[in-house]
């Protein structure tokens, strides 16, 4: 067995160890991952960690991380798109009469929130979705490029991000809301998985881990920061959040312009 695969397998064991155990402290607690914060943090953290732990204990380095800011086009569009995938069909969505604006949030809406919107808090949760990015972008994406395919290695990092959120989806409260479990189910992987795509195209493409930091963290930060702009409606469940249709469908749609650029990437060797 290759170092590279050995790095691999070990790493996965690791992380659904560390997945399997805290997200059971999580559900056996039964009170949500905001009184739980302290496992939280372990599931956010964990796959930077444990990452840096196997590359250097295999590969003797971490330099494949892509510690480089690379061009800043990519941070550029690591920002505006998910931005543009959670604007436009949230305006369509009001245009159309589906969901509705709540009148006194958007009133009082001023020059700080706006700007907290678009950049301090997105600044701020860049921190925090590090500790992902790190694992899954940083070392995960790369080591398994050179394993096989992109088209390869971005299905199975979708396919392992997804299933981390599952357990604490299913019987915690991430992405809780008032439409069936089955149906937020199977918006949020879908849309996880879109997102995925575009997240491991730029972090290949620009040779920078940081383009999968920032977009991950505009994504939660601007989606977190609208929300509360909305009135609660009887179809606002199944249209709004990570788990409604609206990102659903512009997820698959930008997910699948990314997937057509796939074949740029097919020789892909390491940049850091």
């Amino acid at each position: 067995m290759n170092r590279t695969k050995q790095a691999v397998i070990i790493f996965l064991i690791l992380e659904a160890i560390v997945v399997s155990i805290f997200s059971a402290l999580i559900i056996l607690d039964g009170r949500g991952l905001s009184q739980n914060i302290p496992y939280a943090l372990v599931l956010m953290l964990s796959p930077a960690i444990l990452a840096m732990a196997v590359s250097f204990a295999v590969h003797k380095s971490i330099k494949d991380f892509g510690w480089g800011l690379g061009k800043l086009k990519y941070l550029a569009m690591a920002y505006a798109i998910p931005i543009l995938y959670i604007t436009i069909p949230y305006f369509i969505s009001i245009a159309a009469g589906w969901v509705l604006l709540d009148p006194h949030a958007t009133s009082t809406l001023g020059a700080v929130d706006v700007l907290q919107f678009f950049l301090v808090n997105i600044l701020i949760l860049c921190v925090l979705v590090m500790g992902e990015e790190i694992g899954w972008r940083g070392f995960l994406l790369p080591q398994l490029c050179k394993l096989t395919s992109f088209a390869h290695a971005s299905a199975l990092v979708g396919i392992v991000w997804v299933a981390v959120h599952l357990p604490i989806f299913v019987f915690a409260d991430y992405n809780a809301g008032d439409s069936p479990l089955w149906f937020r189910l199977i918006c949020f992987t879908i849309l996880a998985f879109s997102v995925n795509i575009v997240i491991n195209w730029l972090r290949i493409k620009s040779g920078s881990v940081w383009t999968a930091v920032l977009l991950h963290a505009t994504h939660n930060s601007f989606l977190q920061d609208i929300s509360p702009l909305f009135q609660e409606t009887e179809w606002s469940a199944y249209i709004l959040s990570e788990a409604g249709l609206a990102l659903t469908l512009s997820g698959l749609i930008v997910g699948f312009i990314f997937w057509r650029k796939r074949t740029e990437l097919e020789n892909y060797a390491t940049k850091s």
